[in-house]
């Protein structure tokens, strides 16, 4: 009975990621060029104020380089 499991699990591991990877490879669709202005749309981005994100990143970019540890140090003024 051991024996048994073990071989039918080394199988199920072994064709887990074959049908991960097949169904993955199914939700992949061409866009049509008439639907692209549909995702172009302000309501399908990934985030509701890229300019507020961007300003975030340069802060968060600006106080981890005055703490050191990883690249150049920094003021951490922002100033470059």
């Amino acid at each position: 009975m051991t024996y048994r499991y073990c071989s039918m699990a080394r199988t199920v591991s072994k064709l887990t990621p074959l049908v991960l990877l097949l169904s993955l490879l199914g939700a992949c669709a061409p866009v049509q060029p008439w639907e692209r202005g549909h995702l172009a749309q302000a309501n399908m981005a990934l985030s509701a104020d890229p300019l507020r994100d961007a300003m975030d990143e340069h802060v968060y970019n600006s106080k981890e380089a005055s703490s050191g540890g990883i690249g150049a140090a920094g003021g951490g003024c922002g100033c470059n």
